[in-house]
């Protein structure tokens, strides 16, 4: 459904976006020891950019294709640093947009969906606008909430979630995301200094939200992280550290013979080591899904690119 694959689009995207917070500081000539360091009221802004194309094809010869375009401007404010030299931060968003492009009977429609409600476009003209307090359903969509609500968490100098704060208070306004998935950083930085090419790997497990009618639908997402140290290199005077990144997932708690899922992410990243923040980072995903409902058969292929920029 066109929900799960926002919401497909949305994890993943601020996974990119709120992972990528880790800064290197070489310890000699050939060792460098990668760690957080934010400063106390400081503010730091990204702009992300997600776009999915997607396939879906039935049982019946009935193939579908759509566009998913996510642009959102996010923020990261540190507003304590322990006495243990962890990072409380708050984390928002200033503006959040979803557009989806199909074609119905050969018409091109434009859906679009910000923090002001919904717009439907048929080819070039408007058909439907309505702000959010009009539209019927309105819970079904997280937009709204997201640009309101602020997420505290605990990090520790390596990007490990250390306390999740308010997420269990606000989990309910959210039925469709699983905010732990979505707060929890991407990179966790290895313990010890390692050298230029070295390589780390790190694992997690997150249930997915509870989706009507979603054959991913609470199930359990396994992602196996692999990450290599490329180098340090020097992007507009700022020093940077470049990181290659993978990412293969699967689904644990699911019959194979009713629901394959595969996926696999692969990126770049460059570290500021001044702010310790990402700078710039690119990464491409594809997801393979097949599943039977009702007796029909539907398989689908979703390809991404996402990218993320520190903005003033």
């Amino acid at each position: 459904s066109m929900r799960v694959k926002q919401t497909l689009v949305l994890v993943f995207g601020l996974l990119v976006a709120l992972g990528l917070v880790c800064p290197v500081y070489a310890d000699d000539g050939n060792s460098i020891t990668l760690r957080m360091k934010l400063k106390k009221g400081k503010t730091y802004r990204f702009r992300t950019v997600t776009s999915m194309k997607n396939r879906v094809t039935r049982d019946s010869g009935r193939e579908d294709e759509s566009e998913i375009i996510q642009e959102a401007e996010h923020e990261i404010k540190c507003v304590k640093i322990t006495k243990t030299g962890m990072f409380e931060v708050e984390f928002r968003y200033r503006k959040y947009r979803v557009t989806r492009i199909s074609y119905a009977g050969g018409v091109k429609q434009r859906r679009e969906m910000d923090a002001e409600g919904v717009r439907i476009y048929e080819g070039d003209e408007l058909v439907y606008d309505r702000t959010w307090d009009m539209v019927m359903e309105q819970q079904r969509s997280s937009i709204p909430r997201l640009v309101k609500a602020k997420f505290r968490i605990t990090l520790d100098q390596t990007g490990r979630v250390a306390d999740y704060g308010n997420i269990e208070d606000l989990q309910p306004a959210f039925p469709d995301i699983n905010l732990k998935q979505l707060v929890t950083p991407a990179i966790v930085l290895p313990e010890e200094a390692i050298r230029i090419g070295a390589q780390w790997s790190n694992s997690s497990s997150t249930r997915l939200p509870l989706i009507t009618g979603s054959p991913t639908s609470g199930k359990t997402l396994k992602n196996n992280y692999e990450y290599s140290l490329l180098g340090i290199k020097k992007i507009k005077g700022r020093k940077c550290a470049e990181v290659e990144t993978k990412v293969v997932s699967s689904l644990l708690d699911v019959d194979p013979d009713d629901v394959k899922f595969n996926q696999t992410a692969t990126g770049r990243v460059l570290l500021d080591r001044g702010t310790g923040l990402v700078y710039q980072a690119n990464s491409e995903m594809r997801q393979e899904l097949e599943f039977k409902i009702n007796g029909v058969i539907t398989s689908g292929v979703n390809i991404s690119k996402t990218e993320v920029k520190q903005i003033k």
